[in-house]
């Protein structure tokens, strides 16, 4: 399964964050100025499950300060 990068942002705080998320040979990483986190996909992912995923992954990042 491959995916284009796609961007996506959350708010925080009344902050917006940006990141970027690309989904190859079933991994998916999202990635920001500051960092990426990478996680495996199980199964076959809707492209609505994979797009929350990565909202959670990037939420994740801005917890550990990279992002």
């Amino acid at each position: 399964m491959s995916i284009n990068q796609r961007e996506i942002s959350i708010e925080i705080d009344g902050r917006r964050i940006t990141g970027a998320y690309t989904v190859w040979s079933g991994m998916i990483t999202v990635s920001t100025a500051m960092g990426k986190k990478t996680m495996l996909l199980g199964g076959s992912g809707s492209p609505d499950a994979i797009d929350g995923l990565a909202h959670i992954m990037l939420r994740e990042l801005v917890l550990e300060g990279k992002a």
